[in-house]
């Protein structure tokens, strides 16, 4: 199964399961609850790299699991070693997608980077250019998204990480991945 948003130049959702899968039970309504993003400084950003970007925004993630009652994310180096070469590619070759120009989905990233046993993936994309905060605006629009926000309060997934990249123009692209094994 995999689920999307359209192919518009917004934060951008998608979720896949395999047909291995176990859970088959439906998934459970709640109230979801929306923490504001705290915004860092313009120096403290200005001081910071993309190794930095990518430490905010997944904590900022685990702040909003925490107050929706989840568990943290574990941070995973082989799904961060994903993120950031899809983040790559999109910064350095000008597109924004979850599948790559030469028409590598999630699945086939996610098998070339070695990672295999999984029931489900999901990734959030994200690019933005001129904030103070990067990471928190990137944050702050995924939890404005129902899809996005989905992958990010979905239980069922434990581990996850961010990877981030500049683009020559400036722009900021951020890939979130979550798996759940």
């Amino acid at each position: 199964m995999a689920l999307g948003q359209s192919q518009r130049a917004r934060p951008v959702a998608r979720l896949v399961t395999s047909p291995f899968t176990a859970h088959g039970e439906a998934a459970q309504t709640r109230a979801v609850r929306v923490v504001p993003v705290a915004s860092a400084s313009s120096a403290s950003m200005a001081a910071s790299g993309t190794m930095s970007m990518e430490r905010r925004a997944f904590e900022l993630i685990n702040e909003q699991r925490r107050a929706n009652g989840l568990p943290r994310f574990e941070w995973d180096e082989d799904l961060c070693r994903m993120a950031r070469a899809l983040s790559g590619q999109m910064a350095s070759r000008n597109f924004f997608n979850h599948v790559t120009p030469d028409g590598r989905d999630m699945s086939a990233r996610a098998h070339a980077s070695g990672i295999m046993h999984w029931s489900a993936l999901a990734e959030n994309i994200a690019y933005n250019q001129g904030f103070d905060d990067p990471a928190g605006f990137a944050v702050e629009r995924w939890m404005n998204s129902a899809k996005h926000r989905d992958n990010i309060l979905n239980g069922y997934f434990t581990r996850s990480a961010i990877g981030v990249a500049r683009s020559s123009d400036g722009r900021i692209f951020f890939t979130q991945v979550f798996i759940a094994r």
